[in-house]
């Protein structure tokens, strides 16, 4: 496979000015007026690697510059308006302004990929990443269909490798020659030398992967229909779950003896025993306290919008799985979060309309986030101890700050 590579280098860093001072009667120390309009980034000391840059034209062109964020003064919020302003289901129009101004460059490209690319995982060293790439398969376009739907790259030898291994036989009736018909790689995780990928070929597949040049599938595991979602146990990479018409939890330990757990639904009373969902989210724990529980959403088949479906807790044991109940257990669930070091996870979810305004939290609000504590007696269900309304229809991702240690900041990626 061709490959192509551009590199940037960086621009011209600017230098930092001085400031003169003024020797005053007054003990008190002299603010100058603010200029809300200049460059933030005139005084800050950046090392210089052309020391015969023109400063001052630099200066001119950055600072004329409609493009760049500015520092702003912060506005001290008034909590009693902004909580008004919420019950009536208004939001904060406030723009966000950037505080770091980015020199970030493309640095290296490559393209020939099956299709969009839908997922990418690093390698823990940083020096390789797998990318997975949707396939065209069904039977309007299955003509189009073509390689390169999982690939591997190494920075080091900058070199991008194709993996043909995620495919089905092709029908026969098809005038291509090629017998393989290749399926979207739509999940993967990477731990240590090990690279998991999921596709809709109904595989999953484990890598061993020392490098680019040395590789080979250790394991697949075979099911029934689609793998949609995949999550892979950080403190025993041997265990893992994934997604289809049911969750399904692997243990990978004994090669030979693969072992698969069908986990139980704490089902809504509506639904009866053999109502099939799709899968939409699933994650382990995080954090040493966290590490037994799983948490998994699914979604009733249907056309969007779907609001219904159910989102489960289940905890691990010796012998068995255990099912923890859950307060706000029956929607849709688009993503699931743990934070990396709270005993929380956070949820997405669309909003009925109708509940939205007997809730009273707006007509505007279609999606709601909430974060849910384990901190709280499990014998009893799991409380969600945070909302956020939403004026997205649908949330790609949720995610924590990580360097918020209370768990307050979260956001959501929505289309």
């Amino acid at each position: 496979m061709s490959s192509a590579s551009r590199l940037c280098h960086s621009s011209p860093s600017i230098s930092p000015t001085a400031e003169q001072s003024s020797i005053r009667r007054s003990s008190r120390s002299r603010v100058q007026p603010t200029n809300y309009y200049a460059n933030p980034w005139v005084n800050v000391s950046i090392d210089s690697e052309e020391p015969d840059t023109n400063v001052e034209a630099v200066l001119d062109t950055v600072a004329s510059s409609p493009q760049e964020p500015c520092r702003v003064l912060p506005r001290r919020a008034n909590v009693q308006k902004l909580l008004y302003s919420r019950e009536l289901g208004g939001g904060n129009h406030r723009p966000i302004v950037t505080d770091v101004v980015s020199d970030l460059r493309p640095w290296k490209s490559w393209q020939g990929a099956s299709g969009d690319l839908l997922v990418l995982a690093w390698s823990p060293d940083g020096t390789r990443f797998a990318a997975g790439a949707a396939a065209k398969s069904d039977e309007h376009n299955m003509q189009y269909n073509k390689a390169n739907n999982l690939l591997l790259g190494d920075l080091q030898s900058n070199r991008l490798k194709e993996i043909p291994d995620h495919w089905i036989p092709r029908p026969t009736s098809s005038t291509v020659d090629d017998p393989r018909l290749f399926m979207s790689v739509n999940n993967m995780q990477w731990i240590g030398n090990r690279l998991y990928t999921a596709s809709f070929d109904k595989t999953v597949k484990i890598w061993d992967v020392e490098s680019i040049h040395n590789m080979s599938c250790t394991h697949t595991l075979q099911h029934e229909s689609r793998v949609a979602v995949m999550s892979v146990s950080r403190f025993s990479p041997h265990i893992l779950a994934t997604g289809t018409e049911s969750i399904l939890v692997w243990d990978t330990k004994d090669p030979e003896n693969l072992t698969s757990t069908l986990l139980p639904f704490d089902r809504d009373a509506r639904y009866k025993p053999n109502f099939e969902f799709s899968s939409t989210a699933l994650a382990w724990g995080h954090t040493p306290s966290t590490e037994e529980y799983l948490a998994g959403g699914l979604a009733e088949p249907g056309e969007d919008p779907i609001y219904k479906g159910h989102l489960g807790l289940w905890r691990a044991r010796e012998s068995a799985y255990e099912t923890i109940r859950m307060s706000s257990n029956s929607l849709n669930v688009f993503d699931i979060k743990w934070h990396s070091s709270l005993p929380i996870f956070a949820t997405a979810s669309p909003e009925d309309p109708h509940n939205a305004r007997i809730k009273g939290i707006g007509i505007t609000t279609k999606s709601i986030v909430r974060v849910f504590s384990l901190n709280y007696d499990l014998q009893k269900r799991v409380p969600s101890v945070m909302e956020y309304s939403c004026p997205a229809l649908d949330v790609n991702e949720v995610s924590f700050c990580p360097m918020d240690s209370n768990g307050t900041y979260v956001t959501a990626s929505c289309t």
